[in-house]
């Protein structure tokens, strides 16, 4: 059964259109995702879903999370080491904060948060 609570995160989805969209998220279970969709729903190869040592998991864990998109590179930075990269679809579109609580195999949730302070874009 998948727990809801592990499954909690929170980050960032951008380059979202009609083509692509991306994330990159911090799981509570110390994992990250930073991923390209397709139109489809498909995730692309460059794709990245790891555990990592640097990530603080738990409830009430602060983590701080860089993203740097330039063309196609897409690269995520978690407490100051760099933990995933991809070449991804140079895309325009919208950016989102984005948080996820999944369902357990009954349909339940659990009361959840994510706290997303000093947020910083940049276009150059």
């Amino acid at each position: 059964m998948l727990s809801a609570i592990a499954a909690t995160r929170a980050g960032l989805y951008g380059r979202s259109n009609d083509s692509y969209s991306n994330s990159a998220l911090v799981f509570e279970d110390a994992s990250a995702l930073l991923g390209e969709w397709d139109a489809n729903g498909d995730l692309s190869d460059a794709s990245f879903f790891d555990y990592h040592d640097v990530i603080q998991g738990g409830q009430g864990a602060t983590n701080r999370v860089h993203i740097v998109a330039v063309d196609e590179s897409v690269l995520m930075v978690v407490n100051g080491e760099l933990i995933a990269s991809g070449e991804f679809a140079d895309e325009t579109g919208e950016i989102a904060l984005e948080m996820y609580v999944a369902e357990d195999d009954a349909g339940s949730t659990v009361q959840t948060y994510c706290q997303l302070n000093n947020i910083w874009l940049w276009q150059f």
